[in-house]
């Protein structure tokens, strides 16, 4: 009844976003735990690693799913293979259309099976979302897929789902997909471009500066394309944001919009307008800040509005946990992303006590509804992994290449923006204690056989990073600062040795 009633609400992308400005959110909520528990019984009665998975932790079934035991990527995912995780195990295999895959931090990588019904509904969801931030049903759209292509999970599901929605009736959509490859797109725009009303782009934050500096050598103007990015797969800062909104000139709110998908869980929701303004609010209100989100530094945090009926998330320690029925169901899932849950209602009464009106932002800027859907905001992961380009790098990946080197006491990775914008991955390197004034061609020497060992370390035993190092190889390739013990990044340290440095 649940899943009909979902068809019912979100198989028509005018009449969803009717019922998603209109219904309140309490309603959502309500379907969303309702099909969570759905998803519950089904696993626990269907799928043999969960319920493999339940006896080892001695729990007893129960009626309700949010006492069950956490899962996650070591106690699940790894433990189980992935056509036991499937509905009915073996057999359902029978009922998998397509496979994608996303690499673990071993190197090893994790098959995703996918079912008919839920790619037509990211479909959907994403017709209603391209909608909303383009109206892609009135306006003549070229939607250009950026993402790594082959069998990556992003480029797969967002090129599949991006067609699907354009199949549509009545959407004037069209979807191309030359992967991250900007000299290519930046042809593709030249030829198609005039065709169009607007274009949007689908690809990872760094891609967007590769992109407009592609356009540039090209001397196509990008406001007379009305060029738009749908970024996904790492957060950005509104630095970032502003950055392309200048060389995009243009600050319209749906020029530059955030999204937070995973292979784990899929797409779950991009940016909004009116998520967007709250957050560049946030930014320069530390104390509004505060109270919506329990701290002040909210510049590389993701904010978006999610509908509880797609994916079920609990708040749980500052991190969030996933309830979701697809070929794979995942139940009460810890993708160990911190972050949390805030309500549309709290949001908005925190907002008017700080004198700040977003809806009237929203409305200022020609959208005359707003989703009345919750909020979910993410700071990162908390296992130790950034990612650039779409690629999870993870610091196993590089202890095995650092460990060669005695002079070496520990390291922390980072992404951080060069002053031309472009992304970078570094790797800050401590020596020894006793190691001191490596200096002139010593530290030369270093450096070199450091950069070159990490690179071959994460080419080899990271899938993800080997394809996206071939199509961006300056973001991607390590560079290494090296300090003294005790000294820079690494002046303060706790108990636990934390292997990713937050760039102020």
């Amino acid at each position: 009844m649940v899943n009909i009633m979902q068809a019912i609400l979100m198989g028509d992308a005018k009449r969803a976003n009717w019922f998603l400005s209109h219904f309140p959110e309490n309603f959502w909520f309500k379907i969303g735990y309702k099909r969570a528990n759905a998803a519950y019984k089904i696993a626990s009665a269907k799928v043999p690693a969960y319920i493999s998975f339940l006896r080892s932790k001695k729990a007893k079934k129960r009626l309700k799913f949010e006492h069950t035991p956490f899962t996650d990527k070591e106690n699940y995912l790894n433990k189980y293979p992935f056509y036991e995780r499937v509905i009915n195990g073996i057999k359902g295999m029978e009922n998998i259309h397509a496979f994608s895959k996303s690499s673990g931090s071993n190197g090893k990588s994790t098959y995703w099976p996918r079912i008919g019904s839920s790619d037509e509904t990211t479909g959907k969801v994403l017709a209603f979302t391209y909608d909303y931030l383009y109206k892609v049903f009135e306006k003549k759209t070229l939607i250009i897929n950026n993402l790594a292509l082959g069998t990556w999970f992003a480029g797969e599901v967002a090129g599949d789902a991006s067609r699907k929605a354009s199949s549509l009736k009545s959407c004037k959509a069209s979807v191309i997909s030359p992967g991250a490859n900007s000299q290519e797109t930046a042809d593709i725009i030249a030829d198609l471009g005039k065709l169009y009303e607007q274009i949007v782009s689908i690809g990872y934050p760094p891609f967007a500066k590769q992109l407009l500096d592609a356009l540039e050598e090209k001397k196509i103007k990008t406001r007379s394309i009305n060029l738009k990015f749908f970024l996904g797969g790492e957060a950005f800062t509104e630095d970032y944001r502003d950055y392309l909104y200048s060389r995009l000139e243009s600050k319209d709110l749906n020029t530059v919009i955030g999204v937070y998908a995973s292979s784990d869980f899929g797409f779950v929701s991009s940016e909004t307008p009116l998520s967007i303004a709250i957050k560049r609010e946030s930014v320069n209100k530390p104390k509004l800040a505060k109270s919506l989100f329990g701290r002040e530094d909210v510049e590389n945090m993701t904010l978006v509005q999610y509908n509880p009926v797609g994916r079920y998330f609990e708040s749980i320690g500052d991190e969030l946990v996933a309830t979701i029925l697809q070929a794979v169901p995942l139940v009460r899932y810890n993708i160990h992303d911190n972050g949390g849950i805030i309500s549309l209602k709290r949001t908005l009464d925190l907002c008017k006590e700080s004198n700040f009106f977003p809806t009237e932002i929203v409305k200022n800027q020609g959208f005359n509804f707003y989703w009345k859907l919750p909020f979910l905001f993410v700071f990162g992961r908390s296992d130790n992994t950034i990612s650039i380009g779409g690629a999870n790098i993870y610091p196993e990946n590089v202890i095995v290449a650092v460990r060669k080197f005695p002079e070496v006491n520990t390291f922390k990775l980072a992404r951080k923006l060069d002053e031309n914008n472009n992304t970078r991955l570094k790797v800050y390197i401590e020596l020894r204690e006793n190691i001191i004034n490596i200096r002139g061609p010593s530290a030369k020497n270093l450096k070199e056989s450091l950069e070159a060992a990490i690179l071959n370390s994460l080419l080899t035993k990271n899938e993800d990073f080997k394809d996206a190092y071939r199509l961006d190889p300056q973001s991607l390739k390590p560079e290494i600062e090296i300090f003294e013990f005790g000294e820079g990044v690494f002046k303060e340290r706790g108990i636990k040795n934390k292997y990713i440095h937050k760039e102020s």
